[in-house]
């Protein structure tokens, strides 16, 4: 019953980028299932269970941009002189930026959008994923819910 419910929201290659977000999305539709299939727990549980999992899967990527993004070799972020120096220095060299980064070893300012532009698109694709399965009224979501959210449809 599971797949009528996933083929009956298959995607129509109409537009690249909505065909692209539909496959995305009926992906972590079965993905969910098969997570809610294989451990054997209701929904409630089975759906924090995946987000979780998305969020382990994805931590390498936090940690890389982490250390990336890190301050010059051997400086703490919390050492205030090392905070001082850096704002007086970046007031005087302005307009050499991109010498006194390159300098510094620093990394350019667009990696601190990594984890966000990664992390982003995978929610987002759980959370049209879930809305989907709810309004196909997916098997057990209507019945696996918990406590003051019995029906996970609604």
């Amino acid at each position: 019953m599971a797949a009528a419910a996933a083929e009956a929201c298959a995607p129509s290659p109409s537009s690249s980028l909505a065909y692209w977000v539909a496959q995305a999305t009926q992906g972590m539709a079965h993905n969910l299932q098969w997570v809610h299939d294989t451990t054997g727990l209701p929904w409630w549980a089975a759906i924090p269970l995946t987000t979780l999992a998305l969020k382990l899967a994805l931590l390498p990527v936090s940690m890389w941009q982490a250390k990336t993004v890190q301050p010059g070799p051997g400086r703490a972020a919390s050492d205030p002189t090392f905070a001082a120096e850096r704002l007086k220095r970046g007031r005087l060299v302005l307009a050499n930026f991109r010498l006194l980064r390159s300098k510094l070893g620093a990394p350019h300012p667009v990696w601190v959008l990594v984890n966000p532009l990664v992390q982003l698109p995978v929610f987002v694709v759980t959370g049209l994923a879930l809305r989907g399965m709810a309004s196909q009224h997916w098997p057990g979501l209507a019945a696996e819910g918990a406590l003051w959210f019995p029906d996970l449809t609604q």
